[in-house]
């Protein structure tokens, strides 16, 4: 059975926001330990969810690492992206930023894969007000800090597999409170590809020797959505480390879903 037994409920009261509990029946889950084929392809080790928003049914491969909290990367560009444009330093996402004589704009920064991208932004931002939302959000372990000795490289942010997915979902439907017309804008960005009916939207950050790599999105079809996030890592003796591992890794899974052709 999938984890997890409660289910969040984010409330707007005079007070602001408050976090409520409130019991619920336990999601569905489906282990499939065949996806470690697509894994060993490119000799990495990992683990990706699958959540079915319609039937509330989870599927996994490596469920324990699915609740292991790892540093987001260039993933973490999007909450900063959404602080960015509900604060007003972006009012959209090809509005200028400056920093360091060195302008640029959201959708660039989303876009470039490197993690500084994200690290630049949050820069931008600022840890205090950046922590703050984080913690307003429910994003991973709703930790921010700039280190002293690296400005520009968020050390203690960090999230698993599975609050990837409740985060994408909160995005998507628009519980965090981002205006429609910008948070239109930054999904966007994330459009990779059509396929018939379904729309895949999603946002790599690759893996190298020394860092863990994140492919996170969702299938869009209509009014339905299957979320899903996952993430690797290369095997010591893996002999190449191929940029798009993740997007092939996932990409595989979806089409064994169903879920992409």
């Amino acid at each position: 059975m999938k984890r997890g037994y409660i289910c969040c409920l984010w409330l707007l009261s005079a007070c602001g926001l408050k976090l409520c509990f409130q019991a619920c029946s336990p999601p569905v889950g489906n282990h499939h330990p065949e996806w470690q084929v697509h894994f060993d392809r490119f000799q990495t080790r990992g683990c990706i969810t699958v959540y079915d928003a319609q039937t509330m049914q989870f599927s996994d491969f490596n469920a324990d690492r699915c609740v292991q909290r790892f540093a987001p990367h260039h993933t973490f560009v999007l909450p900063c992206a959404l602080l960015a444009m509900q604060n007003g330093l972006a009012n959209d996402t090809s509005a200028l930023l400056h920093y360091a004589d060195q302008p640029t704009t959201l959708a660039r920064l989303v876009r470039s894969s490197p993690s500084q991208s994200a690290d630049l932004l949050a820069q931008l931002l600022g840890e205090q007000p950046l922590q703050r939302y984080l913690q307003r959000i429910g994003y991973g372990n709703q930790l921010f800090q700039l280190t002293s000795d690296d400005p520009f490289r968020p050390r203690r942010t960090a999230i698993s597999a599975d609050e990837q997915v409740y985060f994408l979902k909160k995005m998507r439907t628009g519980a965090l409170r981002t205006p429609p017309q910008q948070l239109y804008q930054l999904m966007g960005l994330l459009r990779e590809s059509a396929d018939s009916s379904r729309m895949l939207y999603a946002l790599a950050s690759p893996a190298d020797t020394a860092t863990t790599g994140w492919y996170i999105g969702w299938v869009e079809d209509g009014n339905q959505a299957w979320y899903f996030a996952l993430n690797y890592e290369f095997l010591p003796e893996a002999a190449q480390w191929p940029s798009d591992a993740g997007r092939h890794i996932a990409r595989a899974i979806l089409r064994d879903m169903a879920l992409l052709r």
